[in-house]
């Protein structure tokens, strides 16, 4: 501020000068932020567990909602800060991820007796991005689901939805994710349910037939199990008849 104090600034200025406090080019990371069109989704491409970490491959790219963001010569590239949650802990300081494909090595804490180790990606929502986790991972974060965060839990959910309606991942994914949520008793993720279960719900309407009767039958079951843990919005008492 002092630096500039008598004198016209442009917003570049004060990237600049925050990358000269912090001593991280925050001038690079604000640049990809504000001037590119849309925001990216990191799919994990491979990765590989031992005791102590995984090693996982990320990728970026364009995600937009209607899907039309995920062309192969997509060269838009984001710096994108990422945390990851573990088991046993969570980053402490984001790390940058600004190639195309990047791969990180993650520590992990050693899992007690039939438990597994598990990966969250953008811990915390720290970052506008869409995660697209491994089926690996999406199985080892299903089967120890309490003990995520609820912000992650929800997030889960949200990217998988939005991931599926984009066409970039089957709805499979979804119900899966929503049948590990059945006993929530979080509002914040009960949040993200409700919206989910009303868009499901709009969409199974125009299919009809028993596909729509399958899937109502399954929401109320949710809602059902919804009701003793939290207040839901009066819309989803209505459309499943409770």
């Amino acid at each position: 501020m002092a630096k500039h104090a008598y004198g016209n600034t442009e917003t570049v200025d004060l990237w600049n000068s925050w990358s000269e406090v912090s001593g991280k080019d925050v001038a690079a990371l604000m640049k990809s932020w504000t001037t590119i069109m849309g925001y990216p989704c990191v799919r994990v491409v491979s990765e590989t567990w031992s005791a102590t970490e995984v090693q996982v491959t990320l990728e970026q790219s364009r995600f937009l909602s209607d899907g039309s963001g995920t062309a192969e010569d997509d060269t838009t590239l984001w710096c994108i800060p990422l945390l990851f949650a573990t088991a046993g802990s969570s980053s402490q300081e984001a790390v940058i991820m600004d190639q195309k494909q990047q791969t990180f090595a993650i520590p992990i804490a050693a899992s007690g007796a039939g438990k597994q180790s598990w990966v969250k990606i953008n811990a915390w929502q720290s970052a506008l991005v869409r995660v697209a986790h491994s089926q690996e991972m999406t199985s080892r974060l299903l089967a120890s689901i309490s003990e995520v965060a609820p912000v992650d839990r929800a997030a889960l959910l949200l990217d998988a939805y939005a991931l599926a309606k984009s066409g970039q991942a089957p709805l499979e994914n979804v119900v899966a994710i929503l049948r590990a949520l059945e006993n929530e008793d979080t509002s914040i993720v009960w949040s993200a349910i409700a919206g989910i279960l009303s868009s499901m719900h709009m969409l199974m309407e125009q299919i009809g037939g028993d596909a729509f009767a399958q899937f109502v039958a399954f929401g109320k079951r949710v809602v059902l199990k919804g009701l003793e843990k939290v207040s839901l919005d009066y819309s989803l008492h209505f459309k499943y008849g409770l």
